[in-house]
C-alpha cells in the first residue's frame, strides 16, 4: 500500500540574501551555524521576536531546536541537527546556504565580531520594544493613571540605556 504525497506545504517567499533590513539576522545565523563555538549562549539566548523574516524566524528555531550554538555540534553536525526542524524547500535551503555563506568580516572572524553582530541583532528588537512602549504612553493619560505611567517610562528609560550599550558594544566589533 502506497502513501499518498504529502500535499506541499506552503513555502515561504526568500529573503534577497542582499536584503540590508535583513543583514545583521543573516549574518547572526551564519555566525550560529559556521562559529558557533563563539556565539556558543549569547546567540542561543536570542528570542524568536530577534528575527523578524519569516525564513529567518524559521532557521533560528531550528538551530534552537537542535541543541542551539551552544551545544558542542559544529560545522555539518549542527547543520544535519538543524535541517530536520525544517520544513521542507525555502527555509532548508536558506539554511544551507547560510552554512556556507562567508560572514562579512572585514578582518578575521572572532568573538568580537561575533558579540558586535549579536549586540546589533539585539539593539534592533530593543529598538522595537522601545517604539512599543512609546505608543503606549502616548496613549495613556499620566494625569488618570500615573502608577502605569510611571513603570512604563521607567521601562523606557531602562531600555534606552541598555540599547544604547548594546550600540557600543555592536561598534567596538565593527559591525557597522
Amino acid at each position: 500500500a502506497q502513501q499518498a504525497p504529502a500535499a506541499p506545504a506552503q513555502d515561504v517567499a526568500r529573503p534577497a540574501p542582499k536584503d540590508p533590513r535583513f543583514a545583521v539576522q543573516r549574518e547572526a545565523l551564519k555566525a550560529a551555524l559556521q562559529q558557533p563555538a563563539i556565539a556558543g549562549p549569547e546567540y542561543d539566548a536570542l528570542p524568536l521576536e530577534a528575527f523578524t523574516h519569516p525564513v529567518y524566524v524559521a532557521v533560528h528555531e531550528a538551530v534552537l531546536k537542535a541543541g542551539g550554538a551552544g551545544s558542542g555540534l559544529t560545522g555539518p553536525a549542527l547543520l544535519d541537527a538543524a535541517a530536520p526542524h525544517c520544513p521542507e524547500g525555502t527555509v532548508r535551503r536558506v539554511l544551507s546556504e547560510l552554512a556556507v555563506e562567508p560572514l562579512q568580516a572585514k578582518d578575521e572572524v572572532d568573538s568580537r565580531y561575533i558579540s558586535s553582530i549579536l549586540a546589533r541583532l539585539q539593539e534592533g528588537l530593543v529598538g522595537r520594544q522601545i517604539a512599543e512602549i512609546k505608543g503606549k504612553l502616548q496613549r495613556l493619560s499620566p494625569v488618570e493613571a500615573p502608577d502605569d505611567y510611571r513603570a512604563l517610562f521607567g521601562d523606557l528609560v531602562a531600555l534606552e540605556q541598555y540599547k544604547k550599550s548594546l550600540g557600543e558594544q555592536a561598534a567596538a566589533g565593527a559591525w557597522s
